[in-house]
């Protein structure tokens, strides 16, 4: 969504723009708090999932722990995620002005701007 530039995401709309190249657009991903979160839930739950295949013959007796601590940090992340910063809120609009919400409010249509607000500028200096 960030690459085809789906505006109507409030997250894509603040960090990419019609005129941004690509490679600014992938890594725009984790120019903002939501795609942050968002980026290091998939992290993790890669190398969770990594960790978990690996054979346990040796220390048979950690995996268990090990296991519970991932879980909860990644619980604790998702839930940030889905409950603080949502990367999938959307752009409504309603009778009293722009709502972002996830789910349409009552009497909403959903508003698809033209072009986003781009990047930070500070995130595209290469140093």
């Amino acid at each position: 969504m960030l690459i085809t530039g789906h505006y109507e995401l409030r997250y894509v709309y603040s960090v990419t723009s019609n005129d941004m190249p690509l490679y600014l657009k992938v890594t725009a991903l984790w120019g903002g708090q939501e795609g942050s979160l968002l980026f290091w839930s998939w992290l993790m739950s890669a190398f969770a999932s990594a960790v978990m295949l690996r054979q346990w013959k040796r220390d048979r007796e950690f995996l268990p722990w090990v296991a519970a601590v991932t879980a909860i940090t990644l619980a604790f992340f998702l839930s940030l995620s889905l409950f603080y910063e949502n990367p999938f809120a959307r752009w409504w609009q309603t009778a009293s002005g722009q709502v972002a919400a996830m789910i349409r409010p009552l009497g909403a249509i959903l508003l698809t701007p033209a072009d986003g607000a781009g990047l930070n500028p500070l995130l595209r200096h290469p140093a």
